[in-house]
């Protein structure tokens, strides 16, 4: 199962943004981002983003798992974002002990319970949802507003935000 290795941010894309300033903020590349989001013909043309999409965008970093976080946009609470990732509250919380859970801030980064998993030939959001125990709405929740995510068609190489259930 291919499961991405390395760090993701789900990046909330905010006016003025560009493909480019944002892989050169997160020192990746606007080949990377399109692959990794599907931003291509016919599913997204990369030169048009829209403040509050998604993008996940993988940091530099030789991590050998799979780690999430969450990028902070306005209006989220604590238990929204649990809710987006199948989790409680509480868990967000443990997760990020050192940081102040109580009062998020626009922009701040959350550790989230999932992983990232690379979109294989002949794979269906059922497929992966079988394989990795988790349903096929708590797929589509993780991954809603993600720009080039359709729950209908996925593409090999599109990167999928998996929530982890509680002992994993």
């Amino acid at each position: 199962m291919p499961v991405a290795p390395g760090t993701h941010v789900a990046y909330t894309i905010v006016p003025g943004d560009s493909l480019y300033a944002i892989a050169d903020r997160f020192g990746t590349s606007s080949a990377a981002l399109a692959r990794a989001n599907a931003l291509f013909p016919p599913v997204a043309d990369p030169n048009l983003l829209f403040p509050g999409q998604k993008l996940l965008i993988r940091t530099p970093g030789m991590s050998q798992r799979s780690v999430v976080l969450h990028q902070v946009a306005p209006g989220d609470t604590l238990s929204g974002i649990a809710e987006r990732y199948s989790t409680t509250a509480a868990r967000l919380a443990s997760l990020n002990a050192n940081q102040d859970t109580s009062n998020l801030r626009v922009a701040q980064l959350l550790y989230v319970p999932a992983f990232v998993y690379e979109v294989e030939p002949g794979d269906s959001l059922y497929l992966i949802s079988r394989k990795r125990d988790v349903t096929v709405r708590e797929l589509m929740s993780a991954n809603r507003n993600r720009t080039g995510f359709s729950p209908d068609l996925i593409y090999p190489g599109y990167r999928l935000i998996v929530p982890q259930r509680m002992g994993e």
